[in-house]
């Protein structure tokens, strides 16, 4: 039980020990049996919604176990792009066995190298949306509280 500690708070309580173990346990079968409903599931491929409606559970929990053994490697997003509509309409992802080929284990991403138009293109942004903000609150806010106000988007204006 020595390595509980490192996963609970300092001063854990015996509902907290007790709800890690179960948690630690039923992690690896509620992968055991994505994995087996995905190999069953063959080309068609399977939702994590539609898991929770053959076995049950959180959809949050059980989504982040497909993310998992995504990671792992050991299933994929389904080569054609096949989506399905969960329960509120939404396109799911659909799995299958297998590996995605851009999945690399603990590789860095790749970070794009930014231009300096970008940065000048967002300040820009930031400046429009600051004087439409500024703008707005003059329009509805008492005129002698918006003094200062007004010259600022004033000085804007001519920038």
């Amino acid at each position: 039980m020595n390595d509980l500690k490192i996963h609970i708070h300092a001063h854990g309580h015996m509902t907290e020990l007790l709800a890690y173990e179960k948690a630690r346990k039923g992690s690896p079968s509620v992968k055991h049996k994505i994995l087996h409903e995905v190999e069953q599931a063959g080309d068609v491929g399977i939702t994590p919604d539609e898991f929770v409606e053959m076995h049950g559970g959180l959809i949050n929990t059980i989504r982040r176990r497909f993310t998992d053994l995504w990671k792992e490697g050991k299933i994929r997003h389904h080569p054609l792009g096949v989506t399905r509509k969960n329960p509120a309409g939404n396109a799911c992802v659909t799995w299958v066995m297998g590996r995605d080929p851009q999945v690399l284990p603990n590789a860095p991403r790749p970070r794009q190298q930014a231009q300096k138009g970008d940065y000048i293109e967002g300040f820009d942004a930031g400046c429009s949306f600051l004087r439409h903000c500024i703008q707005t609150y003059i329009s509805e806010a008492d005129p002698q509280d918006t003094a200062a106000l007004a010259r600022l988007a004033h000085y804007l204006d001519r920038m």
